[in-house]
């Protein structure tokens, strides 16, 4: 890895991009900015609700190229205070957003400098990890691809991914009667309703296990309660639950096993986002692979993604274009200890610069 890009990985990572910290993450996105221009690459800066998000092209003018690129610039908070101090240690990069997903910024916008003239460009996102709205409206705004995206993101060993699941937000909500807690007798507590109701639904729910993992999943992240006192028996609970599902005409069918399956009719979706499926027969996924697995020196293979990416946006506004979910390796995202295999970023660098200059 050439040093002023391992330098500009450092400068992003220290500048603490949490995704709530709009101005953390704005100035990720001027250091960014900065960098690219001083290298002649040209750049637009679109302001989407207070968030400066970056599209970047090798080509002197317009809002298409062949390839588009995906990266994020905001990353999770962090598990300890020192992962905004990048750490370099035997042949690692230690750091909050070091493998998720700054140094896959930092690699595109590499790609970008050493190309210029070739039909590749890129969206550099400023909220992937609150759901990455700004990466659907520069879609809105006009920026698209000819041939095909790749989101560099994740990382599979021999693997590059061509699908990923759906995300449902789902509110399954009990009623009952209001009381005081002393007297519990003469109340209806919904809370109770709920947990025996969702436990029914866990029992009966097939989750994906690791060697079985392409069907939906189903996790409870949150409970809410009314009247939100101490002592009172609340008369509504409401489980807030998270589905990744992998049939994109199943939404419905969902609520309403969720529906039969716990007896509780108020079962709401609150968003959602859809799968992604792409054709690994195309001339796109079928040309990354022989560089990819040339380059590796191992047969590369095809892979479908437990989580969501930028992908889904794409996806939703382009469902023909072929889509390319990848990455270098990297541990611990989201949690302490994140790390990026400096070692293979070169890897990865070779690969999709190749395969620029191959489209």
């Amino acid at each position: 890895m050439k040093s002023e890009y391992l330098d500009l990985l450092k400068s992003l990572i220290a500048c603490r991009p949490i995704t709530a910290d709009i101005a953390a993450v704005n100035r990720a996105s001027a250091l960014l900015e900065t960098f690219l221009l001083s290298h002649d690459v040209r750049v637009v800066r679109e302001e989407i609700n207070g968030r400066n998000t970056l599209y970047a092209s090798c080509l002197p003018e317009g809002k298409e190229s062949a390839v588009l690129f995906n990266a994020h610039l905001d990353v999770v908070p962090l598990s300890t205070p020192d992962q905004g101090i990048p750490l370099e240690k035997d042949g690692l990069l230690y750091g909050r957003g070091a493998g998720d997903c700054l140094n896959h910024v930092v690699c595109i916008a590499q790609i970008l400098v050493e190309n210029p003239g070739r039909s590749a460009a890129a969206i550099f996102t400023t909220d992937e990890e609150g759901g990455g709205r700004t990466t659907a409206e520069m879609l809105e705004r006009g920026y698209k691809a000819s041939k095909g995206a790749v989101i560099l993101d994740t990382w599979s060993r021999n693997a590059i991914g061509t699908a990923e699941k759906g995300v449902l937000h789902i509110d399954l909500t009990a009623h009952g009667r209001s009381g005081h807690t002393a007297m519990p007798w003469l109340a209806d507590n919904a809370l109770d309703r709920l947990v025996k109701s969702y436990a029914k639904l866990l029992d009966a729910w097939q989750q994906p296990t690791g060697d079985d993992n392409w069907k939906d999943s189903l996790a409870a992240t949150g409970v809410d309660t009314f009247p939100p006192a101490s002592n009172v028996i609340p008369e509504t609970a409401t489980m807030h639950l998270n589905i990744r599902y992998v049939d994109p005409d199943s939404k419905e069918k969902i609520v309403r096993k969720i529906q039969e399956i716990t007896g509780l009719e108020d079962v709401v979706i609150k968003s959602s986002c859809v799968p992604v499926f792409c054709d690994e027969s195309s001339a796109f996924l079928q040309e990354l692979k022989a560089i990819a697995s040339r380059i590796s020196g191992s047969e590369i293979s095809f892979f479908r993604m437990d989580g969501a990416t930028d992908a889904r946006h794409i996806a939703l506004k382009y469902p023909e274009l072929p889509i390319i979910i990848d990455g270098m390796r990297h541990g611990n995202i989201h949690s302490a200890g994140e790390w990026l295999d400096l070692s293979d970023y070169d890897r990865a660098l070779s690969i999709y610069s190749e395969f620029v200059k191959a489209l």
